[in-house]
């Protein structure tokens, strides 16, 4: 299903989805198959973080308070308590009553009929790109309440009885590995054999060897790769190339 950003506001995930709930319902109930009655089911739904955050219900910022729809991980936590091995008190898991009855609540209160409240009047940026989520509204990180725990909405597929937000919605592998934990111990491998001195000699012969090339006058295009490890507590691996 391949719809604009701009309906997506405009009608929220509910509207847009209806058909597609409706179908999977009856394919729920089963559908004859050379005369036996075959049921199919949702078993996950693969998105990038913000997408998932947003179809289930989540908060949609994640510079501050409630960031993961796995656990209660807060934002001041990334620095000192991300992981639950860490010898500190493990996040409590999300659980699927848990959520369940944050949505009746928010129900209750007739604030989760429009799934995009805070989202009509301005432009969503993807978080995992930027700091913050300005929508023009209110924003996640303002409005909310801790026993909430950021869920502004029920997910649309939660109808479903193969299919619920809370554990249907696998990790976003390119911004959680590619973009999170990769680079992070990479860089930690590379301070640590750098500060013992493996990298010096390759270093060493890969400077001779441009530096000949270069003395040489060759009419080649050449390309040089310079790597620099600024071992700092903020460090960065940063990786410049010329021809």
């Amino acid at each position: 299903m391949v719809f604009r950003e701009a309906l997506l506001k405009k009608y929220s995930y509910s509207v847009i989805y209806k058909r597609l709930v409706d179908d999977l319902l009856k394919l729920e109930e089963g559908t004859l198959i050379d005369h036996r009655r075959v049921k199919f089911g949702l078993l996950l739904y693969a998105a990038d973080n913000l997408e998932a955050h947003q179809l289930g219900g989540f908060s949609k910022c994640f510079s501050s308070n409630s960031i993961c729809r796995f656990c209660h991980c807060q934002y001041e936590n990334l620095d000192s308590h991300i992981h639950d091995f860490d010898g500190e008190t493990a996040h409590k898991r999300w659980s699927i009553s848990e959520y369940d009855s944050i949505v009746s609540s928010l129900e209750e209160e007739g604030i989760s009929s429009i799934e995009y409240l805070d989202n009509n009047d301005g432009n969503e940026t993807d978080d995992n790109d930027s700091d913050g989520d300005e929508d023009g509204g209110i924003s996640d990180s303002e409005n909310e309440d801790r026993e909430d725990w950021g869920v502004k909405s029920k997910c649309p597929l939660n109808k479903l009885s193969s299919f619920h937000s809370v554990g249907s919605m696998p990790p976003d592998l390119m911004h959680d590995l590619l973009e999170g934990i990769v680079p992070e111990d990479l860089l930690s491998i590379i301070k640590a054999l750098s500060a013992r001195g493996w990298f010096a000699p390759i270093m060493r012969d890969c400077g001779n060897w441009v530096g000949n090339l270069m003395n040489h006058g060759t009419d080649l295009k050449v390309l040089s790769v310079v790597v620099r490890v600024h071992l700092s507590s903020k460090a960065r691996l940063s990786v410049s190339g010329f021809i």
